[in-house]
C-alpha cells in the first residue's frame, strides 16, 4: 500500500522502529571498532581483536539496521513514485488550463474588439456616404442617429443639411 508523502504504512513504521532500535547497536559497534582500531595502532597485537569486533559486531549491525533499511528502500521508492505520478497528473491538468484559459480570453477580447470596431466603422461609413450625397447636391438625405455616444454627434449633420436646404431655396 502506498500513501501520501509524510505518512507511513504499518510495514514502514515497523521497519523504522527496527532501524531505530538497531541504531544503538550501530553506534556501539562503531564505537568499539574505533576504540580497538586506535588501540591496534598503538599495539600490533590488537589487530586480531579488531578482526573479531568486525566479524561479530558487523553481523549484529547488518541484522539490526541494514536488513530493515534494505526492506524499507523499495517501500519509500514506491511511495515517491506514487507522489510523482500524482504530481504529474495535476501538472498535466494545470498545463491544459494554462493553455485553454489564455486562448479563451484572447478570443473573447478579439470578439469585443471586432464588435467595437464594426460599430464605429459602420457609423463612419454612413456619415461619409451622407456627406458624399450632400456634396453631389442631394440635400434631402439624412443620417439616422440611434446612439448617444460620439457617433451620436452626427445628428448635427441633419441640422446642417436642413440649413443648407433652406439657404438653397431662398431667392437670389
Amino acid at each position: 500500500t502506498v500513501v501520501a508523502a509524510g505518512t507511513a504504512v504499518p510495514e514502514e513504521r515497523a521497519l523504522l522502529y527496527e532501524m531505530r532500535k538497531g541504531w544503538a547497536v550501530v553506534q556501539a559497534t562503531l564505537g568499539e571498532i574505533e576504540k580497538v582500531y586506535v588501540a591496534s595502532n598503538a599495539d600490533a597485537s590488537n589487530k586480531d581483536k579488531l578482526t573479531e569486533v568486525l566479524e561479530t559486531g558487523w553481523a549484529t549491525v547488518h541484522v539490526g539496521y541494514i536488513k530493515p533499511l534494505v526492506s524499507l528502500l523499495p517501500l519509500k521508492e514506491a511511495s515517491a513514485k506514487a507522489t510523482y505520478e500524482r504530481s504529474s497528473a495535476m501538472n498535466a491538468t494545470l498545463n491544459v488550463a494554462s493553455i485553454v484559459l489564455p486562448v479563451t480570453l484572447t478570443s473573447l477580447i478579439l470578439v469585443v474588439v471586432f464588435w467595437v470596431m464594426r460599430s464605429i466603422t459602420t457609423s463612419l461609413r454612413d456619415a461619409v456616404s451622407m456627406a458624399r450625397q450632400v456634396a453631389d447636391g442631394d440635400l434631402s438625405t439624412t443620417i439616422t442617429v440611434d446612439r448617444h455616444d460620439e457617433m451620436g454627434l452626427f445628428q448635427g449633420w441633419n441640422t446642417c443639411i436642413d440649413q443648407l436646404e433652406t439657404f438653397a431655396q431662398r431667392p437670389r
